[in-house]
């Protein structure tokens, strides 16, 4: 399209054009304006010597035929009247304002004395004092709208007498044809001007936002793929240099693209073999902890054996380091069972047995296997689970090594004196009843910047070698996986020195739907005793 409002090369025209268009037309504006003065000036200019020249013979005239009759005055006046086309008018006056002769509008007159009656009078002060006074004046008339004026050109006699005046009423309407020429002539010139500036501002436009044009072509370009397309521009000023710039940053950048593209081929296969390397990793981690697992069961067997008595007497020493023994067997069990439950998890192989459960025993059950730890570390417990709160839908066993879990971490980062409480409440999860479970410690909290990184999997927050704190950093991994496979979101609050609490929601089983689900496993009952008792028939 050869005119877009939207174009550069459009919008740059339409701009300049205006403002030559609006200059050539200020000028022709002011031109006519200027011309129409000066014709104005010359009217007035030419009026002044007419009167100058003609007042001392009409009033003569006035004065040696005022009583010949107004016919013979009026057509010596109107000789008067053809020689100056734009005087329309011409009075004779007297000091007090009478008029003694009125020409008319280039029609009928009237003549009379100074001292006749009933004669018009001259009543305006300004007019009244033009022709008492000794010089010929301008006088503008209000009530012709700017298209009339007068001249008033007193007649001092020989002897310095002034008896009369002559008034002539000027018009400048034969300008309007001379004022007409000059708009029609200015206004083509004008036109002209315009037309002739559109077609030049055409031409330079184009010229200016071809090289623009040219550089939006090859930033397309490379916006689709054409790295190191070059621009070709001879313009010898800043343009050229934008397109130096332009080439020299287009073969960087296909420089720049090649070696990311090679990085990329190189990343990739860096990629594949990490994932084979986590691959074997995780089947390592799999092989070695379950080959880990069988003579750890036996080991522990016998260590409960000796402790029982079983295999003979044992002195109070050697059940100390037994007990010890046995402490650190339960403790290497779980980082095992830790990691066969991590890389399960992790090939994709952890199946959910979802079932409607009572979270209240669950809890119960969880403290009465840690009650042992809780009492060696001093740490007191706390739980409230609401008995009115329906059963919780989940996996029952893992909904139990997900709470396990979080007692555990919160059991190593809570110091000797501190409490940890699990509580359970109702909430609404994605717009259904669901119950909200809330694992809290008073222990040492998380700092702020590690608290995204606790769910990652061998992650510890004191990773140091001299590190207080035990764990393969599994646990909270293990619980966000066996969370996001149930759906749910698990939260992290904590305060250094204060403590952490962990909160995730679970979809709980209404009492409806809890009865429909009873009597939808209850026993179907036998045909009779659905039917109820037979009736007799007669």
């Amino acid at each position: 399209m050869l005119f877009r409002v939207t174009s550069l090369k459009t919008r740059t025209a339409l701009a300049i054009a205006s403002v030559i268009g609006a200059i050539l037309v200020a000028n022709a504006v002011y031109l006519i304006l200027a011309k129409r003065e000066e014709l104005k000036r010359d009217t007035e200019k030419h009026a002044e010597l007419f009167a100058q020249l003609t007042h001392g013979h009409i009033a003569a005239l006035y004065e040696t035929n005022r009583d010949a009759g107004p016919g013979k005055l009026q057509e010596l006046m109107n000789r008067y009247l053809d020689l100056e086309p734009d005087v329309q008018r011409i009075l004779v006056a007297d000091l007090e304002g009478r008029v003694l002769f009125d020409s008319g509008s280039r029609g009928g007159s009237r003549v009379g004395r100074a001292d006749g009656p009933g004669e018009d009078r001259i009543r305006d002060p300004a007019r009244l004092a033009a022709i008492r006074g000794a010089e010929a004046t301008l006088l503008r008339l209000p009530d012709s709208s700017g298209e009339d004026f007068e001249i008033v050109a007193p007649h001092l006699e020989e002897g310095g007498g002034h008896r009369l005046s002559v008034s002539y009423r000027v018009s400048y309407g034969a300008l309007r044809p001379g004022i007409r020429r000059v708009i029609y002539a200015t206004g083509g010139l004008t036109l002209f001007s315009l037309v002739a500036s559109v077609l030049v501002v055409m031409a330079l436009a184009s010229r200016i936002t071809r090289p623009l044009q040219e550089l939006t072509a090859g930033a397309k370009g490379i916006a689709e793929g054409q790295y190191g397309r070059r621009l070709d521009l001879r313009s010898r000023d800043e343009l050229q240099v934008l397109a130096e710039t332009f080439n020299h940053m287009s073969e960087r950048l296909k420089q720049n693209v090649e070696q990311l593209e090679d990085s990329n081929r190189k990343l990739a296969g860096a990629n594949e073999e990490l994932q084979e390397l986590d691959r074997m990793k995780s089947d390592l981690l799999a092989n070695v902890s379950h080959e880990l697992r069988t003579p750890l069961t036996a080991i522990k067997g016998y260590t409960d054996y000796i402790l029982d008595g079983r295999l003979g007497p044992i002195t109070d020493k050697q059940e100390r380091g037994l007990v010890v023994v046995q402490r650190n067997l339960e403790r290497l069990a779980k980082s095992i069972n830790a990691l066969l439950d991590y890389s399960r998890m992790e090939t994709g192989r952890l199946a959910l047995n979802v079932q409607p459960f009572g979270l209240a025993q669950l809890v119960e059950q969880i403290v009465t296997t840690l009650r042992s730890e809780l009492e060696r570390k001093g740490i007191s417990f706390g739980s409230r689970v609401p008995a009115d709160l329906p059963p919780v839908i989940a996996d029952r066993e893992r909904i139990s090594q997900v709470i396990e879990n979080l007692v555990i971490n919160a059991l190593k980062f809570t110091p000797e004196g501190g409490r940890i409480t699990v509580d359970a409440s109702r909430c609404s999860l994605a717009g259904r009843p669901a119950a909200e479970i809330v694992v809290s410690d008073t222990g040492i909290g998380i700092p702020e910047g590690q608290i995204g990184k606790v769910f990652t999997r061998f992650h510890q927050v004191d990773g140091s070698s001299t590190r207080r704190f035990g764990g393969v950093g599994l646990g909270l991994a293990i619980v966000k996986s066996i969370l996001d496979a149930h759906g749910s979101a698990i939260a992290v609050e904590s305060e250094v020195g204060r403590g952490t609490t962990f909160r995730f929601s679970l979809p709980v089983l209404e009492k409806d739907a809890e009865a429909a689900l009873r009597e939808e496993r209850a026993p179907a009952p036998y045909p009779e005793a659905a039917r109820g008792p037979r009736q007799a028939v007669s």
